[in-house]
C-alpha cells in the first residue's frame, strides 16, 4: 500500500443486498362471526342482541314485529343494553347523538323494551368475566371517528359476561352484534357472534323477507349501526336463503 492512500475497511465494500423480501405483517383479524350457527339460525338458541342490532331493527318500524316475533320468548338484552337505548332514545339525546339514531333507539324502546317483546336480564354474572372482556373491549383500536364516553362497551361486556353464564348452564346462545371487535372478544370466551346481516338472512329463510327486502333493510340500517365492510353482504344474493337453490342440506348439518 503506497503511503497516504486511504486505509480500506469493509464498511467501504459495496452492500450486497438481499433478494428476500421481507416477511410481510399477518393483517389482524378484525372480526370474529361465527360460521357454525346455519343461515336460518338455531331455531331453540337464548339470543342476547347488543345496543347496535337493536337500533338497526329500530331503524326500519316494521322490521320490528318480524326481528321480534322471529326471535319470541328467546330474545334478551342485558341490563347496559336497555339503559343504552334508554339514553339514546331519551328527549334531550338529539343534541348529541345522530338523529338518526335517536329515532331508531326511540323505536327499539318503545316497540321493543317497553311492550316486553324481549327479556331484560338483570342477573348476576361473573365479574371476573365482565371486567376480563371489557378491558378487552377498551384495548381494541379505535376507528377514527369513533366517540369515546364513559359507558362505551358496558353493553356489550355485559351481553358476553350474560352470554358465558347461560352456555355455562348448558343452553345454546348466540350474541348479536355488529362491532366486529366485540365479536372477536366474544369468540375468545367461547360466545358464537352473528351481526344484522346475519339475522336478516334468518329473517328471509323464514320468510319474513324477500332477499331483495332484506338487502334494503340492510343498507338502510347501516346508518345507525354499521358491520365491518368484508362481513356485511355485498347484495341481495348474500342473503338468499339456500332453499331457493336446494342446498337446505347445508344448514342441517349445522343446526344440531
Amino acid at each position: 500500500m503506497t503511503p497516504g492512500a486511504p486505509r480500506i475497511s469493509p464498511n467501504m465494500m459495496p452492500r450486497r443486498t438481499s433478494s428476500v423480501p421481507p416477511a410481510s405483517a399477518m393483517p389482524k383479524r378484525r372480526h370474529a362471526f361465527s360460521a357454525a350457527v346455519p343461515q336460518r339460525g338455531w331455531p331453540n338458541s337464548t339470543v342476547f342482541a347488543d345496543t347496535g342490532i337493536l337500533l338497526s331493527a329500530g331503524r326500519k318500524r316494521d322490521c320490528v314485529p318480524k326481528f321480534t316475533g322471529h326471535y319470541a320468548d328467546r330474545l334478551c338484552v342485558a341490563e347496559n343494553v336497555a339503559m343504552e337505548i334508554a339514553r339514546i332514545a331519551a328527549p334531550g339525546a338529539g343534541r348529541w347523538a345522530d338523529g338518526r339514531a335517536h329515532t331508531a333507539a326511540a323505536v327499539a324502546k318503545t316497540s321493543i323494551l317497553d311492550a316486553g317483546r324481549c327479556y331484560v336480564d338483570t342477573n348476576e354474572y361473573d365479574s371476573r368475566v365482565f371486567d376480563e372482556v371489557l378491558l378487552k373491549l377498551q384495548n381494541l383500536p379505535k376507528k377514527g371517528e369513533e366517540q369515546h364516553h364513559e359507558f362505551a362497551h358496558l353493553g356489550e361486556a355485559a351481553s358476553i359476561a350474560l352470554c358465558v353464564l347461560r352456555i355455562a348452564e348448558g343452553r345454546k346462545v348466540v350474541f348479536l352484534v355488529n362491532d366486529g371487535g366485540a365479536s372477536l372478544v366474544a369468540s375468545q370466551h367461547g360466545v358464537p357472534a352473528r351481526h344484522f346481516g346475519h339475522v336478516l338472512s334468518e329473517l328471509a329463510c323464514a320468510g319474513h323477507y324477500t332477499s331483495e327486502e332484506a338487502f334494503d333493510v340492510f343498507a338502510y340500517a347501516t346508518a345507525v349501526s354499521g358491520v365491518p365492510v368484508d362481513a356485511a353482504p355485498k347484495g341481495a344474493k348474500d342473503l338468499e336463503c339456500r332453499r331457493s337453490s336446494g342446498s337446505c342440506g347445508i344448514c342441517d348439518s349445522l343446526v344440531g
